[in-house]
């Protein structure tokens, strides 16, 4: 799990909050994390940095590699730059999950992304899971069936 602190959204204001933020997120991230170890039984990694998003997502991936099994994504398709994220991440050979408002939304807003990525926008490299009206629980368990379901493919 890879939280990125927005460069843009702390430098220069909030920058003596940082190490207070990381604290913050880092709590939120160990509670998800174990979460999901108990309900999984999964290996989980957490990490915090500061940066561009879409610069950190990227090095991330390209870090780890052959560890990633599953991405689970919330794509900030509202950000500038959003589609740019999504056409330089996805690939044919790795299935996003995206949890965020509805599934129809969710398609209209990566749309885009898939096509400047040339992935075709089908099951197999995306999955689509709405948060609408649901508590964290909820969506780990949505995400859990959702990551059983693509193993079994």
């Amino acid at each position: 799990m890879l939280h990125v602190q927005d460069r843009y959204r702390i430098t220069p204001h909030l920058t003596h909050r940082l190490d207070e933020f990381n604290r913050i997120d880092g709590e939120r991230l160990a509670v998800m994390k174990n979460h999901l170890v108990e309900k999984g039984g999964a290996t989980v990694h957490t990490h915090i940095c500061y940066g561009s998003p879409a610069e950190e997502i990227l090095r991330i991936i390209k870090e780890l590699d052959e560890e990633i099994e599953c991405l689970a994504l919330h794509p900030r398709l509202c950000e500038e730059d959003g589609e740019r994220l999504m056409g330089r991440l996805l690939s044919d050979d790795l299935t996003t999950i995206t949890s965020a408002c509805d599934e129809k939304r969710q398609e209209k807003l990566l749309r885009e992304g898939y096509a400047k990525a040339g992935v075709v926008m089908e099951e197999k490299q995306w999955i689509s899971i709405s948060m609408a009206q649901e508590d964290t629980n909820a969506v780990f368990e949505k995400i859990r069936a959702a990551v059983e379901k693509r193993k079994s493919v």
